[in-house]
């Protein structure tokens, strides 16, 4: 039996923590990931567990892909 498609609601949130630019992944109202933007590294944290990551776009793809394997 394969399950059903769910929409999901999924959004982008940009918020500035002095030099360091987050952008917040959010699913429905929860935060599930940040993508850190510390002058040109990247950092996608994920349940407090940090992960590297080339640029914000594939920090995004990072939290999305765990968060749907997870949930």
């Amino acid at each position: 039996m394969s399950k059903k498609n769910k929409t999901i609601e999924v959004s982008i949130r940009d918020v500035q923590d002095g030099a360091k630019n987050i952008t917040e992944v959010l699913v429905g109202k929860n935060v599930v990931g940040q993508v850190i933007d510390d002058q040109g590294k990247f950092q996608a944290v994920i349940n407090e567990e940090p992960f590297r990551a080339q640029s914000v776009d594939d920090g995004i793809e990072l939290v999305l892909r765990q968060y749907n394997l997870h949930n």
